[in-house]
């Protein structure tokens, strides 16, 4: 799955952290809290609480133009 998401124009995207919402026992890598950078897409892999199943998302971000 990949998602797009443009920010406003002078955003920082060098060390964007996320808040994102899974089960209580599912996991994501990277670890989304964390400063990322958002220069090239990133691919997030989430994990189901039971470990068998793994969905990939690739975020790309962009920073709206002047």
């Amino acid at each position: 799955t990949d998602i797009s998401i443009t920010l406003a124009y002078g955003a920082d995207i060098k060390t964007i952290k996320s808040d994102v919402k899974i089960s209580p026992k599912a996991t994501i890598s990277p670890d989304p809290s964390k400063a990322t950078d958002f220069t090239n897409p990133v691919k997030f892999t989430v994990t189901s609480e039971n470990g068998t199943t793994k969905n990939s998302y690739t975020v790309t971000v962009q920073v709206a133009k002047k």
